[in-house]
């Protein structure tokens, strides 16, 4: 008796992991919208040190959080480029968690090793919470 509970046990908390956390198949059409239009163009604006651009990817809350290294550190578009210069990036998951998105994300660097990073993403309006303008945004790295 003992063992169907610990097997039910398992199971359930196995079904509950799965309705909570549930990953994005690549066919999934948010998977292309998300990696064409905001993870792989939010590298390439660090790549080009693209600090004015960098507000179209960030939500209005990690905007607030970098706002004055982002506007007011003049050597901050040198670093982001030499940081991320000749790197290339692969989105390689996104696992959907309730209302938000965790992606991660591969960085080869061109010395030959790679790192990998996560990405929290939201749904976020871009003009006055018009539904016609949401946008999957970077809320938190």
């Amino acid at each position: 008796m003992k063992s169907y509970l610990l097997t039910f046990a398992i199971l359930l908390i196995s079904i509950l992991q799965y309705a909570i956390a549930n990953e994005i198949n690549t066919q999934d059409p948010r998977f292309g919208e998300i990696r064409d239009n905001t993870v792989i163009p939010y590298f390439e604006t660090l790549q080009r040190g693209d600090v004015e651009s960098l507000r179209q990817y960030l939500s209005a809350r990690r905007y607030a959080i970098n706002q004055t290294l982002i506007e007011q550190n003049a050597s901050y578009p040198n670093f982001l480029r030499n940081q991320f210069q000749d790197a290339y990036f692969e989105l390689v998951s996104l696992v959907e968690d309730g209302t938000k998105i965790n992606a991660v994300v591969k960085i080869y660097w061109p010395d030959g090793h790679n790192t990998q990073t996560n990405l929290g993403l939201i749904e976020e309006s871009s003009n006055n919470h018009s539904t016609a303008n949401i946008k999957w945004k970077i809320d938190r790295d």
